[in-house]
């Protein structure tokens, strides 16, 4: 049992050189490399994800902001131009423009043909 103490030196002090020299953390990235490989490729399509996303919800406010911005210009036009096609609007702008258009008097009559 004294030879078996003799030949195998403690283990302890092996550890700890090995810590110290970065043997240990070589061995250890050495033995895991497929796993590391797969966590950085995952790392990589994490953050392209990330960035679709953001870039795509961007996109999406800026066309929402886009279409309220539509929708108020079709709703002004839209009330412009009812406004401008009443009778008296129109009536109105004959008279301001000096239009020698005049209204008729009696209302259009139906031809009848035989």
């Amino acid at each position: 049992m004294a030879e078996e103490i003799k030949n195998n030196p403690p283990r302890k002090s092996n550890v700890v050189k090995d810590l110290v020299s970065g043997k240990a953390l070589f061995k250890l990235i050495e033995k895991h490399r497929g796993y590391i490989l797969f966590l950085f490729a995952l790392a990589v399509a994490y953050m392209a994800i990330q960035y679709y996303m953001e870039k795509t919800v961007y996109e999406a406010r800026r066309l929402e902001l886009e279409l309220t911005g539509l929708r108020i210009e079709y709703t002004t036009r839209s009330s412009e131009f009812m406004l401008l096609s009443r009778r008296s609007e129109i009536t109105r702008e004959i008279g301001l423009r000096n239009m020698m258009i005049r209204e008729p008097q009696y209302p259009p009559k139906r031809i009848k043909i035989k």
